[in-house]
């Protein structure tokens, strides 16, 4: 099985694979191929990997001469900067559906872990009124409210007060 890709010789013969001067730009081929099918005349008799080449080493991708500029300039008739335009919305399109998607994905888990936490929280807060009000009346009223005032802070966490504890364990008693 052949290990490698078949790849057409360079577009410039003289320029071999040991001199090509590493390029300062790297292009996606995948967004090559997507460009190249919303502009398939931008591709003029080349493959994908020389069109890559050509963007990387900074070629222009349409060709320059005078005639082109007329054919471009009827109405109608496809311009460069309408190309660019249409090349330019449909990476940024595509990067903008792509955002959308994880920001989605990103507060369905948000939620899921605000259920979560309110769930957490909950379960936490029974399991000191429960403990509060098994404990013996007689004591809870006397020290009750000393000691839970020390822990106002955790209480808070948990979404109750230590007034809210108290009533929670005088009524369990009733």
């Amino acid at each position: 099985m052949a290990e490698h890709r078949w790849q057409p010789p360079p577009m410039n013969p003289s320029q071999t694979a040991t001199n090509e001067p590493e390029p300062k730009v790297r292009v996606d081929e995948k967004v090559v191929r997507k460009m190249l099918q919303v502009n398939p005349g931008m591709r003029k008799g080349r493959t994908t990997v020389q069109v890559k080449k050509a963007l990387e080493q900074g070629s222009a991708l349409g060709s320059v001469d005078s005639n082109s500029d007329r054919d471009n300039a009827r109405p109608g008739g496809p311009s460069a900067a309408h190309e660019f335009e249409e090349t330019v919305g449909y990476f940024v399109r595509g990067k903008g559906a792509e955002l959308r998607a994880k920001l989605a994905d990103l507060e369905t888990k948000r939620r899921g872990l605000d259920d979560e936490e309110r769930a957490l929280k909950q379960a936490l807060r029974d399991q000191v009124m429960a403990f509060v009000a098994m404990l013996d009346a007689q004591a809870v009223a006397t020290f009750g409210s000393g000691a839970l005032a020390k822990h106002a802070e955790a209480l808070r966490a948990l979404g109750t007060s230590p007034a809210d504890v108290l009533d929670c364990a005088r009524r369990a008693r009733r």
